[in-house]
């Protein structure tokens, strides 16, 4: 956990000349389907994304979205919840989550969301590969050999 600093391992942040830690261990998804905001309700409805629980665990508390990989989970405030196997949702509380200064949506069909999950173990469980890279350049692909049950 402490390599991958997973949402839940994050919340052990402390006071003092420390910078906050960030996260190594990102799922990359998108969005599939969008909400628009009620007219007759302040939120900005939610944003559909295309990972679920068979991409990334939920157990031990729902994954975190960041700008970018290189982003710090402190100050993003937008978690997901579970829905369902394939996908999940954000909930985008109030108007300012889901548009930007000039009114564009911030979570418009086909936007790249990166998600840090909430337990990072489970998690690489479920994929086959780790997708290594820097300054959005992939730089290795390792693959997976403990994964699956009973391995």
């Amino acid at each position: 956990s402490f390599m991958f600093m997973d949402a839940d391992y994050n919340l052990n942040q402390w006071p003092g000349p420390v910078p906050p830690f960030r996260s190594s261990l990102h799922v990359l998804s998108q969005v599939v389907s969008r909400t628009p905001p009620p007219r007759s309700r302040d939120n900005g409805g939610r944003a559909v994304l295309d990972a679920g629980s068979k991409a990334i665990d939920y157990g031990s508390a729902p994954p975190l979205v960041v700008a970018s990989p290189s982003a710090s989970v402190e100050g993003e405030g937008l978690r997901c919840r579970n829905g369902g196997d394939e996908h999940s949702v954000i909930d985008l509380a109030t108007a300012e989550l889901g548009q930007d200064a000039t009114g564009a949506d911030k979570f418009p069909v086909g936007r790249a969301v990166w998600l840090v999950p909430g337990h990072c173990d489970p998690t690489v469980n479920m994929h086959d590969f780790f997708v290594c890279h820097r300054d959005a350049k992939v730089e290795a692909v390792i693959p997976i050999l403990g994964r699956g049950p009973g391995s």
